[in-house]
């Protein structure tokens, strides 16, 4: 008797059982980026990933924060959506962006473009960093 294919053996299968992707915009990983909740980990047009030491704002309440910009400090209304913790006094929050102009748009596309780093040569520059 054949046992029917799964998704580890297909890889083009889909596991009905595999989490959904939530996930309304592409998302570029960050370096060196803040906000005033933390460090930025990754951006998308929806929103952020931030990286913190402090505690979290409730969830799913408006908040602003202030994002360092190429353009200079902008202020963003915006709301985290989840919260976990990933360390001793350190977490990770989920970000969505509310009531985003074109401008402000623009100023964090510029912002990803400009703090995106590539995941393929990233264990290269960490080796460097580590050798000198």
């Amino acid at each position: 008797m054949m046992n029917a294919p799964t998704p580890k053996d297909m890889p083009g299968l889909k596991d009905p059982n595999a989490p959904t992707n939530s996930r309304r915009a592409g998302r570029v990983f960050c370096q060196d980026v803040t906000c005033s909740l933390g460090e930025i980990r990754d951006l998308s047009a929806s929103g952020m990933r931030v990286r913190t030491r402090q505690k979290p704002p409730p969830l799913n309440q408006p908040i602003t924060l202030t994002l360092e910009t190429l353009d200079g400090p902008m202020v963003i209304g915006c709301e985290v959506v989840w919260a976990r913790r990933t360390g001793f006094f350190q977490r990770e929050l989920g970000v969505t962006f509310r009531g985003l102009n074109d401008r402000t748009r623009l100023a964090l596309s510029r912002l990803a473009q400009a703090s995106a780093y590539n995941e393929t040569i990233r264990p290269a520059v960490e080796a460097a960093r580590k050798a000198s």
